[in-house]
């Protein structure tokens, strides 16, 4: 064979390994959590159990998850500044 079509198998070998791997890095990245033993649900499957919804094709437990105390995440406005925004606009 020619040079050029090695290169060329060595381009396209290239470019297919590269797009195998940005589709195993974009599945392992959507934020998922998978649960192993999780129902399948939807228009062919059965119904989901008492307490749960289909979510995504899988029944999940409707109860929102428990949040922490304090996240280190900022809300505003703070208690004391709607306060003192309240006590401003009294006046």
């Amino acid at each position: 064979m020619s040079p050029t079509v090695w290169r060329s198998l060595l381009v396209l070998s290239i470019a297919i390994a590269l797009g195998y791997a940005l589709v195993g890095f974009r599945r392992s990245s959507e934020g998922f959590i998978g649960d192993p033993n999780a129902q399948y649900c939807g228009v062919d499957a059965p119904p989901c159990p008492f307490g749960t919804a289909c979510i995504n094709g899988y029944c999940v437990g409707t109860n929102p998850p428990k949040l922490p105390e304090f996240t280190g995440l900022p809300v505003l406005p703070t208690p004391q500044q709607m306060n003192t925004v309240m006590v401003n606009f009294r006046q």
